[in-house]
């Protein structure tokens, strides 16, 4: 079709897609998620040339990826190539990442066998479809168009590459699934590359900025475009700017994605793993949130920057930890840790460990701590009595950085 162009990609997970349409339906990846996935990514990188200023970046956001009131400048379409079915079952070797996923019930793991995942060696055809004449009209240069298009498709395709080696698809990302490699690229791109990559956004973002109408006339925000002069300040989400984003590199490499994820869910006394990173951030806080239950006292709970809500058992009740908005509401808060998977050409399996930090923790955070205890009622029924208390969490965001560089098995790219 005339003004049409297309951009595609042959993707092949290496870890397993866990992106399910229904409670028992099969993990299917689909176009709204790359598309939400791309957006994450462009906002992180963004922040290297527009800082803390969000309203900048989702102007830009909303030119680019569309909005209520502008159409995007692309679609994605997703083509099933090559399926491998697993069953949840068969990773109950790995049911500590995949809480969540699995099913419990009375403490007892369940793995319903009517759902299947989409296993590693699946593959996908990612085809984006680009719309010349939407672009044209948000230019200012008409005489530039090819010019500006073809930036503008290098800047989506490097994107996508940046996806592929920090990201990837589905729920459980940041515990290694769902995580693919592109195979059409024309280099061979690994890890160690992302400097180069993000440096590369980086001036395509300034670029676009540049010859899109909205940004050129009607917002005259000046913009900083020294990163290291950003990265004096802490950021409301998560951002590749240099002093919040970390990189380290297991010296260990192994021979699938299941040797690499037991590796490191494998809850060991003096090496790295994930549990045994938990326990160090944890310290003694974890039993002064509990003793302090319904106190206003201040906690130093750094195990929530893996993560909330945090859910656990402590002598006769179980508790849960989640963090609470200005409307005293729960939600939740994501890792500021991924742990990533990447399969060399050879076949073995390298595990990285990614780190953004930002204002998602922050000191002085309001979370909510739920105590719920189980009591016999009449009729030997039992019953469930919660308790709630609001608690001041002091978070370091700093010490995930520091604990993890303790560990000799890594070693700190960047």
């Amino acid at each position: 079709m005339k003004g049409l162009e297309t951009l595609k990609f042959n993707i092949e997970f290496i870890s397993p897609l866990i992106n399910r349409r229904g409670k028992y339906k099969d993990s299917i990846l689909l176009p709204q998620t790359v598309r939400g996935v791309m957006r994450y990514y462009f906002r992180a990188t963004a922040a290297r040339v527009f800082g803390n200023n969000y309203k900048k970046i989702k102007e830009l956001e909303d030119i680019i990826f569309g909005s209520i009131n502008n159409k995007s400048f692309f679609d994605v379409t997703v083509t099933l190539q090559k399926e491998r079915k697993i069953k949840l079952s068969e990773l109950k070797a790995l049911r500590y990442p995949l809480y969540g996923v699995i099913f419990t019930k009375k403490n007892e793991i369940k793995f319903n066998e009517k759902i299947s995942l989409l296993d590693s060696r699946s593959e996908f055809l990612v085809n984006f479809i680009f719309f010349k004449s939407f672009f044209k009209r948000k230019i200012k240069d008409c005489n530039k168009v090819d010019e500006y298009f073809h930036k503008f498709k290098e800047f989506i395709k490097d994107l996508f590459v940046l996806i592929s080696l920090v990201g990837g698809f589905g729920a459980k990302v940041k515990k290694g699934f769902g995580q693919f490699v592109i195979r059409n690229i024309e280099r061979d791109i690994k890890l160690e590359d992302i400097g180069t990559i993000l440096k590369n956004l980086e001036e395509k973002i300034k670029y676009l900025d540049k010859i899109f109408i909205k940004e050129n006339e009607k917002n005259k925000e000046s913009i900083t475009n020294n990163s290291s002069s950003i990265s004096n300040e802490a950021f409301d989400f998560p951002a590749f700017v240099d002093g919040f984003f970390y990189v380290y590199k297991l010296k260990k490499e192994f021979y699938s994605y299941e040797n690499a994820l037991r590796n490191i869910y494998f809850s060991k006394k003096n090496n790295f793993s994930y549990l045994n990173l938990k326990k160090k951030l944890r310290g003694s806080a974890f039993k002064d949130a509990i003793q302090n239950f319904n106190d206003k006292k201040k906690v130093d709970f750094n195990d929530a920057l893996l993560g909330l809500p945090v859910l656990f058992f402590y002598g006769k009740a179980n508790y849960k930890l989640n963090a609470l908005d200005d409307k005293g509401n729960e939600y939740r808060k994501s890792s500021l840790l991924t742990i990533k998977l990447w399969r060399e050409r050879n076949g073995k399996y390298k595990v990285y460990l990614i780190v953004l930090l930002s204002k998602i923790h922050l000191k002085n955070s309001k979370i909510v701590l739920k105590k719920i205890v189980q009591t016999n009622g009449s009729e030997g029924k039992s019953k469930k009595k919660e308790f709630k208390s609001s608690i001041n969490i002091d978070f370091d965001y700093n010490k995930l950085k520091n604990t993890i560089e303790k560990y000799k098995e890594l070693n700190k790219i960047i």
